[in-house]
């Protein structure tokens, strides 16, 4: 094999290597939540670390699954939760509101109420705040009825955007 040739391999494979190691390349699978009411694809990327009611809060929600993906630069999030009291989900927007204004370091991004492909009410609201040393991040939150239950799914991260 002529040198030109490994060099060029070379340069090729540092190239891939640099583009697989910056979350660049992501994987163009979906996965697919479900609780039996509700359900929603996500990318394939994401691990799932919980998936169980948690009774022990004094929270009307309650979180029934989290996902994480931590490619480097990327890490993003996405957790869902469930009321289990009468509630609405602008009441539930409205108090995510009030705690990011509450916040030393929140910022109100956007607050909006949208009707998705399925005509479900969406309550949604896009905040930023400092969580240590000056790194911050993104939420984007939406808030939902089906049937009797509110759903809440938050997808937070460096960059991230959610659509109905």
């Amino acid at each position: 094999m002529k040198i030109s040739n490994i060099m060029n391999i070379g340069i090729i494979a540092i190239v891939i290597l640099i583009i697989l190691s910056s979350g660049c390349a992501s994987s163009s699978t979906t996965k697919t939540f479900s609780d039996g009411v509700m359900r929603f694809n996500y990318p394939g990327d994401f691990e799932n670390v919980i998936y169980s009611e948690n009774t022990n809060s004094n929270s009307p929600m309650r979180v029934i699954a989290k996902f994480e993906n931590n490619i480097p630069l990327k890490d993003q999030e996405i957790t869902v939760g469930k009321n289990i009291s009468s509630i609405s989900a602008t009441e539930v927007r409205d108090r995510s509101v009030t705690k990011v204004k509450n916040m030393s370091t929140g910022e109100i991004l956007s607050i909006s109420t949208e009707t998705n492909h399925n005509g479900i009410i969406v309550e949604k609201i896009t905040y930023t705040y400092e969580l240590v040393l000056g790194i911050r991040t993104i939420y984007n939150d939406m808030y939902f009825k089906i049937n009797d239950s509110v759903y809440a799914i938050s997808v937070d991260g460096p960059d991230t955007t959610i659509g109905t």
